[in-house]
């Protein structure tokens, strides 16, 4: 127990942590997407004989996206041709992604000689209308917020996908010389603390 006790002061001392790398803005980015897509298509009925006209008024950036619209929209039947006339059984779908942005927060550190981390916020907002025989318009925001380490940051973006990246954190200024002697006072406190704890 009193061995335990060290090892769990020097696990708070160091903020040692044992974490994996999550989504990366891609992947997070592309679910917001789907979900878009499924909010969309729950405004249609399967089994009919609907035909859907889809507009994607992506810029050049998002185009990524583009493919992704066509096939959700499966297996509901997409026409090529816009609709002369409005009608229930032959609609427009206009979708138009609006913002997506990749945002990071301050650097921090946990513990006294852990790893650097930052808060990663990642927006998508996107907007449709579908035109028929009625008129529905609709937005769509999606925020995604959690921590990553800072030496992941060029892990989690995509460099084809410019949209997947952020604004670097601005460098952690730590003084990094008294690291050492840091290190060791830790280690001079935790050897006393232990050998004083099994005298007792």
């Amino acid at each position: 127990m009193k061995i335990n006790f060290t090892k769990y002061l020097l696990f708070l001392l160091l903020g040692l942590t044992v974490q994996t790398m999550g989504q990366t803005n891609l992947d997070v980015i592309s679910g917001f997407n789907d979900s878009s897509v499924a909010k969309i298509k729950s405004n249609f009925s399967y089994g009919t004989n609907q035909k859907i006209y889809l507009a994607d008024n992506f810029s050049s950036g998002y185009s990524y996206f583009h493919n992704k619209l066509f096939s959700g929209f499966a297996p509901l039947s997409i026409i090529s041709t816009k609709p002369a006339v409005r009608s229930k059984d032959s609609v427009e779908v206009n979708y138009f992604i609006e913002k997506i942005s990749v945002e990071y927060g301050e650097v921090f550190r946990k513990g006294i000689l852990g790893d650097f981390y930052v808060s990663r916020s990642i927006i998508f907002n996107a907007n449709y209308a579908i035109k028929g025989a009625e008129e529905v318009q609709n937005s769509l925001n999606y925020k995604f917020v959690d921590t990553i380490k800072v030496d992941e940051i060029k892990k989690v973006e995509s460099d084809p996908f410019i949209f997947t990246k952020g604004e670097p954190p601005k460098e952690y200024v730590y003084p990094t010389l008294l690291e050492p002697v840091i290190a060791l006072g830790i280690s001079a406190a935790v050897i006393i603390l232990f050998f004083t704890i099994r005298s007792k």
